[in-house]
């Protein structure tokens, strides 16, 4: 890989996608970001959505803490920091300490009413990355500090990840009987036990598997990732998860433990699996079809060599009021709001190609690379550097996609 790369990708971000007065990531360049970023009062309202999807600010907290992690890797610590400052302000602004916001507005610090557990799980990922680093020592307190708090939140609050306002937030309970979200349990604890230095956290390292009387207690039962986990959006349960092992997996000594072959297993299943998946599909108009053609759909990673420059080149307006004004949801909360930014995505056929050829790839790719020392990982360093060489990253349309490609840059040696 061409050794330059990283640092062309994390200068493209920083110049395109982070605005300096939050220093935060929003998914459109600054041409697309005025339009799309709505105004305090239609936060307040939940228009488009309490998720703020299709503004450029559902994925702040979430691309900041991938970026960060990438960053911090690459040694590139002043960056990482910049941005795990507009991370750590984020939280900071909520009077509840450890309460993780998608995003806030530029400027007025304003923010969504609801935040995910895809938010919380790659945040704390990037701020227990740079916490272990070697970026400014102070800095680097004040991350380990609010993985504490977040911890301690989520004691307090039932192990359910909760909004700003105490409402329970997008798949929010962790502590039921799904897999996937008692893993995401245990990353984030595992997160703030390896940093904070509580020994509070020592308490339930081991401890999350099952429930007993009340209180979280220990499974010895190999911890097996079963296949639905990578339906749904496509990347984002997928990327969580071995986010969260590849915290958890630093608990252990090198090949020790279930975690390895979670790993793999779950790098093996995303790179093999089609997308967009049924149900969270766009809703693409009979123009953007005949566009596409194919090209709109995934069969598993190795489709990114369907890359069509013409679409990826093509200029689309970003901005959904106009399609809010006259396609506006049919229903409320956030059934009809999904409905409305999918419709809204369908006419938009270059947004949904690399939505769908490009970003999820990447996911792939970065998925696979985190499962250090496998087949997969081997198959996944070798598509990117594949990628690499044939696409130019530093100008696509949206962020969420350059910072894939950054995660993925900075788990490839450098030639």
């Amino acid at each position: 890989m061409d050794p330059t790369l990283p640092k062309r990708l994390a200068r493209a971000l920083l110049q395109r996608f982070v605005d300096p007065r939050s220093r935060l990531i929003y998914s459109y360049a600054v041409e697309d970001r005025d339009r799309a970023l709505p105004t305090a009062d239609e936060l307040a309202r939940g228009i488009p959505a309490e998720a703020a999807w299709g503004t450029g600010m559902e994925d702040s907290a979430m691309n900041g803490g991938l970026a960060v992690a990438a960053l911090t890797r690459l040694g590139e610590h002043e960056i990482a920091g910049e941005l795990a400052g507009g991370l750590l302000d984020l939280s900071d602004r909520c009077a509840d300490a450890g309460c993780v916001p998608r995003s806030a507005l530029p400027g007025s610090g304003h923010r969504p009413r609801n935040t995910s557990t895809d938010q919380l799980g790659l945040y704390t990922y990037g701020l227990w990355a740079f916490a272990k680093g070697e970026g400014d020592a102070a800095m680097r307190q004040r991350a380990t500090a609010k993985l504490n708090d977040i911890a301690r939140r989520l004691e307090r609050d039932a192990w359910i990840w909760n909004n700003e306002d105490g409402t329970p937030a997008s798949g929010g309970k962790l502590d039921g009987s799904e897999a996937e979200k008692r893993l995401r349990l245990a990353g984030t604890i595992a997160a703030a036990a390896q940093t904070a230095g509580d020994p509070h956290w020592r308490h339930f390292i081991d401890l999350l598997w099952t429930k007993r009387d009340g209180s979280l207690t220990a499974s010895t039962s190999r911890f097996k990732i079963p296949s639905p986990l990578v339906s749904g959006w496509g990347f984002y349960v997928p990327e969580q998860l071995q986010a969260q092992l590849h915290v958890i997996s630093r608990l252990y000594k090198p090949g020790r433990g279930p975690y390895p072959q979670c790993m793999e297993d779950l790098a093996c299943s995303t790179f093999e699996a089609g997308f967009p998946h049924a149900g969270h599909a766009p809703d693409l108009t009979e123009e953007s079809r005949r566009i596409l053609g194919e090209d709109g759909q995934a069969k598993s990673a190795r489709d990114w060599r369907r890359l069509r420059k013409d679409l990826l080149e093509r200029k689309e307006d970003l901005s959904w009021r106009d399609d809010y004004r006259s396609h506006p949801p049919a229903e409320a909360g956030l059934k009809g709001a999904l409905a409305f930014v999918l419709g809204w995505m369908g006419r938009r056929p270059g947004f949904c190609h690399e939505r769908a050829l490009l970003r999820y790839p990447l996911t792939a790719f970065h998925i696979g690379l985190l499962a250090e020392g496998t087949q997969a990982a081997d198959l996944a360093r070798r598509e990117a550097e594949a990628l690499f060489e044939t696409v130019d990253l530093t100008r696509v349309a949206c962020a969420d996609t350059l910072v894939e490609a950054l995660a993925v840059a900075s788990l490839l040696p450098l030639v």
